[in-house]
């Protein structure tokens, strides 16, 4: 009877760590995907805002007429709201231990993204600031990649 016992016993109590480690995989596994998808929704976000702050430089530079400059401006505003809101969505699934440099980075990409309206007087360097706001916004995505494929998450 006591061997019965001590069998239960045993039996319960390994069910219950695999049941744990279940659910720590399962829930690991969980916040691994909703990382990837705030990483993705964001870089979707910051490459519609990058094109959006080239588009209106640009509008600048020639000299296109007010309205469509107006626009232009507008687009821009609502563009940078949405980025913003990824990227806090981001932040809030990212680990406060191992992803500062992301986080920093992700910053530089929507202030680089801001900078392309700023001041260029030509479209040479208007390309080439929209160029630094991508090769930003790729080390974003690189260090993502690189957290996601990380044996921990």
């Amino acid at each position: 009877m006591l061997g019965t016992l001590l069998g239960s016993f045993l039996t319960y109590s390994f069910q219950r760590m695999t049941l744990r480690r279940t659910l720590t995989e399962n829930r690991n596994e969980k916040r691994r995907e909703e990382f990837a998808n705030a990483v993705a929704t964001y870089a979707s976000a910051a490459t519609a805002l990058r094109r959006a702050e080239y588009n209106r430089a640009k509008k600048r530079i020639e000299r296109v007429a007010d309205s469509e400059r107006e626009e232009a401006r507008q687009e821009t505003y609502r563009l940078r709201a949405e980025t913003q809101s990824a990227y806090y969505l981001v932040r809030l699934l990212a680990n406060p231990d191992t992803d500062n440099n992301l986080l920093r980075e992700a910053e530089n990409v929507i202030e680089r993204s801001r900078r392309i309206t700023a001041g260029p007087k030509t479209i040479k360097d208007l390309d080439k600031r929209r160029d630094e706001a991508t090769t930003a916004l790729d080390r974003v995505v690189d260090m993502a990649n690189g957290r996601l494929r990380a044996p921990s998450f």
